[in-house]
């Protein structure tokens, strides 16, 4: 078993702790080799936006702020540089498939946690699978068909909900069986 990072955005660190996130679909850049995010059994440590405080060491993270607290004094930190101490959810793999990007079905658009973003836009009648495709054209440019992804499924296993970088007090863990 191997524990390799990866990165997601606050809003979808939301649907990771809130359960509504069970999959990820990354761009396959060789198809031909064995996933780089790892195999079944395998764990993912998650990279986020976060600040450290300064005088207490405990860190905050951006997809638990208000809006008006991310313009503040405290500097954001990119998700890219986030130290394995710092990362607050553990995922298991639990299973990963090669596939063309267009073939997503509408329960894995729900699994990629977009049902939540789906319940908060204006236009309700929106599929889950539409909704996933705007989010990916937001985040890759534009939604190309023959793209190959790696669906990688997951399950939380830990959340820790005090971490701190000063100390050793990182007990405050919450276990996800």
């Amino acid at each position: 078993m191997k524990d390799r990072p990866i990165i997601f955005s606050a809003p979808m660190v939301n649907a990771i702790i809130q359960g509504y996130k069970t999959q990820t679909r990354r761009i396959a850049k060789k198809t031909n080799h064995p996933c780089p995010f790892g195999t079944p059994g395998d764990r993912l440590w998650v990279r986020e936006r976060y600040t450290p405080c300064e005088v207490t060491g405990i860190v905050c993270y951006a997809a638990d702020a208000l809006p008006e607290t991310m313009t503040n004094r405290r500097r954001w930190m990119s998700s890219i540089h986030m130290p394995r101490l710092a990362s607050r959810l553990l995922l298991l793999i639990k299973n990963i498939r090669l596939e063309q990007l267009q073939d997503i079905t509408e329960a894995d658009a729900m699994a990629e946690g977009v049902c939540d973003l789906k319940e908060r836009s204006s236009n309700t009648c929106d599929t889950a699978t539409s909704t996933f495709r705007n989010l990916w054209c937001r985040l890759h440019g534009e939604w190309l068909p023959d793209t190959w992804v790696w669906v990688i499924q997951f399950e939380r296993i830990e959340l820790r909900t005090h971490v701190c970088l000063n100390t050793a007090k990182n007990d405050s863990v919450m276990e996800v069986a």
